[in-house]
């Protein structure tokens, strides 16, 4: 019994597959916190796999480092963009689905409803910003406009989510157990290292292109502070993640129904 206890608790000490014979019926879980570190995983491969090519074919970073917008519409580059803007959008909902169901005891009906709108123009734009940054550089249609306003909304969508997240997981801070806080404390580290790393991105365009650039504020200096902010973007589901307890994906064989449940 306390084994059980102790595997609800924690996502980490369940397993990643499990399955269970019941009546006839064959049943497959998948616990979605610890998948989520794998799915994460996958995408930093992508995205680094994508940039470390960059530098060892087309580009010299030791002179100039491409932001991983700027690989996008960058012929030779731009699939494996699109591969993980695309492949990340079908991740990201399993995020947002989890969070609903975890947050929503303690949510308000505005923020249940914030969950739900920025969850979708999340999961929706990343795609559209990987096509039509893909398209910019060879099309004769204006979509430079149209790639900045989605890469806006997408943005300003999952800021907005993270603090609804955020302080829905301060409501329930003082039911976490031990492992649960020291995953809240390394969100509190992330959420302000993004916050730093936010305003001195803001700031690079400020002043990177301007007579006031050199050692701290030049094009070089803004992609790395984009790549560190892209990093932490995508280790953050993980984290995230690491509340929902018993959040798992059940498939029954027999029925071939699909259904989240909440353990």
């Amino acid at each position: 019994m306390e084994d059980n206890d102790k595997q609800l608790k924690n996502p980490s000490s369940r397993s990643l597959f499990s399955s269970q014979t019941k009546d006839g019926k064959v049943s497959f879980s998948v616990n979605i916190p610890k998948l989520m570190f794998f799915l994460s995983g996958m995408m930093l491969i992508l995205v680094y796999t994508n940039i470390t090519l960059a530098c060892l074919t087309n580009f010299n970073c030791r002179i100039f480092i491409p932001s991983f917008i700027y690989l996008g519409c960058f012929r030779g580059h731009d699939r494996l963009f699109i591969v993980a803007c695309t492949y990340y959008a079908l991740v990201l909902p399993l995020l947002y689905v989890g969070a609903y169901f975890h947050f929503r005891s303690v949510a308000t009906e505005t923020f249940k409803l914030g969950f739900k709108a920025f969850g979708f123009i999340s999961a929706v734009s990343l795609p559209v910003i990987g096509l039509t940054d893909e398209v910019n550089a060879v099309h004769s249609i204006p979509w430079e406009p149209i790639n900045k306003f989605f890469c806006m909304i997408f943005l300003i969508s999952n800021i907005a989510w993270s603090l609804l997240a955020y302080l829905s997981l301060r409501k329930m801070s003082p039911t976490l157990n031990s492992s649960e806080r020291k995953w809240y404390y390394a969100l509190n580290a992330m959420m302000g290292l993004l916050a730093f790393l936010g305003v001195f991105y803001l700031l690079q365009w400020k002043y990177a292109y301007s007579m006031s650039a050199g050692f701290l504020f030049n094009e070089n200096i803004q992609a790395l502070c984009e790549w560190a902010i892209l990093t932490l973007g995508i280790i953050a589901p993980t984290v995230f993640s690491q509340f929902f307890r018993g959040f798992i994906l059940s498939f029954n064989v027999s029925s071939q129904s699909l259904e989240m449940t909440q353990v």
